[in-house]
């Protein structure tokens, strides 16, 4: 028996370490009245993997406990006359709880382990004392399994669930920065379901840039999305020969991308955070890439070529936007590329 708790808590120890801790209670209701209804307390951890699939692995313990113990004080025989000829029990269940991700925010769990039950004769007594019980000495065991549902959104997570022992209901309460993360994976999942969806529809479009169909381009080949901008460059009559380096490169301050090739002709050095790339849609995409390299091959500044010029991005674009403004963008530029000290800068991030 300590074998086998000691082992569950160090497998749940080294499993803590790299997540996230919670803390649950719940009860636990039964129709058998050898176990009768028990208080139920988790120690679990949630972690997701470089995928953001979310699961639970966790240690559940449940008791219950019986009014009127007086074992050690009232033999067992000792008053035949107050006997009910009842029996009771109390149970001791320590399981294994594991959980997976089945929606963004359901989560199947299931339990297992073992139901250690002590046995209780019942008595009542005439007078003060009352209903009392006395341990008879007699133990048993039986197997303990749970199937339930979990919704995890934030830090405090409701579950229930069905089993050996009955009904049950409870809640998890998740620590430390549990609740951004699990946020923070909730609406990553939330855009990535969008971000499928928009694809799908695209893939019926037929929106074109440059002669390059949308639905075609490799959103993950940042050469040859820029190799797009140069052909929109030439088809509004701007010639443009340089160097290209374009890379995925963690950013700060939650930087989408970065011109670092601004008023230098021969050479355009684009830098894309990755995480921030792969949860933003194909439209934040364009529009962004568009953005740094009006600053790296335009020589542009904020300011200058209109909203796609703009400071500061907005938390999503159309293709209504990203057309208009692109077009505004390269009107900007032609009209006014013959004075080029206008579009002298010092290099700066962006959106």
């Amino acid at each position: 028996m300590k074998k086998y708790i000691i082992s569950i808590f160090l497998c749940l120890y080294f499993t803590i370490s790299y997540s996230q801790f919670g803390v649950g209670i719940g009860y636990e209701v039964s129709g058998n009245s050898d176990y009768n209804s028990a208080l139920k307390v988790n120690l679990e951890n949630l972690s997701f993997n470089n995928n953001n699939k979310g699961f639970i692995i966790g240690l559940d313990l449940g008791m219950n406990f019986i009014q009127g113990n007086m074992t050690g004080y009232i033999g067992l025989n000792e008053y035949p006359e107050d006997a009910t000829g009842e029996y009771l029990n109390t149970v001791f269940t320590p399981a294994l709880k594991l959980g997976f991700q089945l929606t963004r925010s359901l989560y199947i769990t299931g339990s297992g382990g073992m139901n250690f039950l002590k046995e209780y004769k019942d008595f009542n007594a005439k007078g003060s004392i009352g209903k009392y019980s006395v341990a008879t000495g007699n133990k048993n065991s039986s197997p303990y399994y749970r199937v339930g549902l979990s919704s995890v959104r934030g830090s405090l997570s409701p579950n229930i669930g069905f089993g050996s022992n009955g009904f049950y209901a409870g809640a998890t309460f998740y620590f430390g920065n549990a609740s951004n993360k699990i946020k923070r994976v909730y609406n990553t999942k939330i855009a990535q379901a969008d971000a499928k969806k928009k694809l799908k529809e695209l893939k019926k479009s037929k929106i074109e840039i440059a002669g390059y169909k949308i639905s075609n381009l490799n959103i993950y080949d940042l050469e040859s999305l820029v190799r797009v901008f140069l052909a929109d460059c030439n088809d509004h009559g701007i010639q443009i020969k340089s160097s290209i380096s374009a890379t995925f490169q963690n950013l700060n301050d939650n930087t989408i991308a970065l011109a670092l090739g601004g008023n230098n002709d021969s050479k355009i050095e684009i830098k894309v955070d990755p995480i921030l790339w792969k949860n933003s849609s194909i439209e934040k995409k364009m529009y962004t890439l568009y953005h740094e390299l009006g600053h790296d091959v335009l020589n542009l500044d904020h300011g200058e070529g209109g909203k796609m010029m703009f400071n500061y991005s907005e938390m999503e674009y159309s293709w209504d936007n990203f057309f208009e403004d692109k077009e505004y963008m390269f009107s900007f530029y032609l009209d006014n590329r013959l004075n080029e000290e206008s579009f002298k800068r010092t290099p700066k991030d962006n959106i």
